[in-house]
Formats: C-alpha cells, structure tokens, sequence
C-alpha cells in the first residue's frame, strides 16, 4: 500500500453522503455499483467493459466504466483515460484524490480508484460506476459503498491463470520470475477468500470452458436491488 501521507485519500463518509443527495435518478434506486475483483488474468475488465456481451455494453444506460490511475507502463493498444489514466511516476500519481489505492503483487506500480471519476459517473452522469480492482481494491470499495455495491471476485483455476499469463507474456514482456510473482499473488488472493479474510457478495468461478456471455447472464440480475443473492 502506498504510504497515506504521499497521497490524497477521499473523505469517504462525505463522498458517499454527496452521491446520495445527488444521485436521484431511477438507475441509481434500481441498480447497484458493481466491483469485479480477482487475480490478474482473470477476466474482470473482459466481463466489465471489452467483451461485446460485456456488463457495461449490455447496460449502457445503467453503467459506466471508472478509469483508474496507474504509475505502470502503458501496454500494447491502451488508450490514456479509456484503459488507465496513465501517470508518469508517483508524484504525478499523487496530485490526485483516490478512494483507495494499492501497490499490486509489490510490482512497485501504483493503481488507485479516482475520486473524479466516480463523481463524474454518478453524479454527473447519473449512472453506476463499474469498478476493475485487485481484492483489496474491491474489498475497500465495498466498505465504502456497503449495500450500494455488488462486490464480486472472479475465481479462476491456477493452471488456468498461469496459461493466461504466458499467453499475454508478449504484450507484457514479463519474466518468468514476474509471472511466478503474480502466480503466487493470486495463490494467496484465494486464499484469503477460501478462508473468509475477505468475503465477497458474489464468488463466480470463471474458468475457459464459460464464455464471457455465460458468465455475464450470472451477473446481471443480481446488479438490481430488488433481486437476493
């Protein structure tokens, strides 16, 4: 985690009481933000915003993608604002408001959910934010948001993961030392879930035998207040 006096952390309380008086459209009283969280590779943005059955293109008028910010190198066809709000170094990082931060798999480069972002979505907008996080980031979210946010994590098989990331090997250029890094981040990620330390709304287990659009139909009724999980 980054240090909290390098960086400007939301008055979250005061935030969420904002978005409350000011979000008075008929999507935020029938819809709940969602957060998608699991390990790297796990297909939360493919479930989230880039798949063409994906959350956010099946409900355009509901959601919204919040773009993080990241100190991390762009990486093949990103776009700055659509994939990352991509910053320079920490000290760029740090000229702006977050709700929550997070140094990923101690790669020693920073994410962060924008404080402007989710004010652009909510209130601006008059829509739900749709979150791509790690599991810190999710779980922080949810304590936020509470009962306002779906918090799901994406459980995908090891062996799994581990093609996924010699697969994007390309893109990323990562070692194999890197790889068995985020490998092992993922390992204790489950584990933390497995053992209740972190406790989602919703555990999806999304391996390669489920299309995005398979799990997605999982997805979209429990984003509705009036619908139990």
């Amino acid at each position: 985690m980054m240090e909290s006096t390098l960086i400007q952390l939301t008055d979250t309380k005061k935030f969420i009481q904002n978005i409350d008086r000011f979000q008075n459209s008929d999507v935020s009283k029938t819809y709940k933000h969602v957060a998608l969280s699991g390990p790297s590779c796990s297909g939360k943005s493919t479930l989230l915003f880039k798949d063409e059955n994906s959350i956010i293109k099946r409900l355009p008028h509901v959601y919204s993608f919040s773009v993080s910010g990241t100190t991390r190198p762009m990486r093949g066809a990103e776009i700055h604002g659509k994939d990352y709000f991509f910053f320079q170094d920490r000290e760029a990082f740090a000229k702006h408001r977050y709700l929550e931060t997070n140094d990923y798999a101690g790669n020693n480069k920073l994410y962060g959910t924008l404080e402007s972002e989710v004010a652009r979505i909510a209130i601006e907008e008059q829509k739900c934010c749709g979150f791509d996080v790690d599991i810190n980031g999710g779980l922080r979210l949810k304590q936020i948001f509470d009962y306002r946010l779906l918090f799901i994590f994406l459980w995908v098989p090891i062996e799994v993961l581990e093609k996924r990331f010699y697969r994007r090997r390309t893109e990323t250029g990562e070692t194999v030392n890197q790889i068995n890094q985020r490998l092992d981040t993922a390992i204790i990620e489950q584990e933390r879930v497995k053992v209740g330390d972190v406790v989602p709304d919703i555990k999806l287990h999304y391996d390669d035998t489920m299309l995005p659009e398979q799990a997605v139909r999982n997805i979209l009724p429990l984003l509705q207040y009036s619908n139990a999980y």
